[in-house]
């Protein structure tokens, strides 16, 4: 599995959010919400007119690495565990008029490098906008990787 500021990879296609709690699942027909044992709430990509992701960001490249340093630190100097687990994002999906508000998991406390969430926004608009390239969704380890590659330059 790859994973990018909130995207990671699944065989079933592209994840946006921490995939153990709620998230989005991308595939080329179109969006996922999946929220634990709820039942999944699906998005043709033919529906949405637009998707606003709305996570913390930071201009560190790490974000998550400095989170864990200061936990640790925290906790071996008090001798007491640190509660890390970050509240949940937001996904706005705006879908035949309407407008579905969903919590989105974080993997880590602290924003994502904003590289990452600029680079999902854009993925998520160009799926939107252009329809052949939903099918980039069928390899989802090589799209990230592209995205990843894109983004570092």
């Amino acid at each position: 599995m790859t994973r990018f500021g909130p995207l990671s990879t699944s065989p079933e296609g592209l994840i946006l959010g921490d995939p153990g709690r709620k998230h989005l699942l991308l595939t080329p027909p179109g969006v996922s919400y999946r929220a634990h044992a709820a039942p999944s709430q699906f998005f043709a990509w033919n529906d949405i007119e637009g998707i606003v992701i709305e996570l913390p960001t930071s201009r560190f490249r790490f974000p998550a690495l400095v989170v864990g340093v200061i936990s640790w630190s925290i906790a071996f100097s008090s001798g007491e565990s640190v509660n890390m687990n970050p509240n949940d994002g937001a996904v706005t999906i705006f879908s035949r008029g309407h407008e579905a508000l969903l919590d989105v998991g974080r993997h880590h406390v602290g924003g994502y490098w904003r590289t990452s969430i600029v680079a999902a926004q854009r993925l998520c608009d160009r799926f939107i906008a252009e329809s052949p390239s939903r099918e980039l969704l069928n390899h989802p380890e090589e799209l990230l990787r592209a995205v990843i590659a894109s983004a570092r330059r």
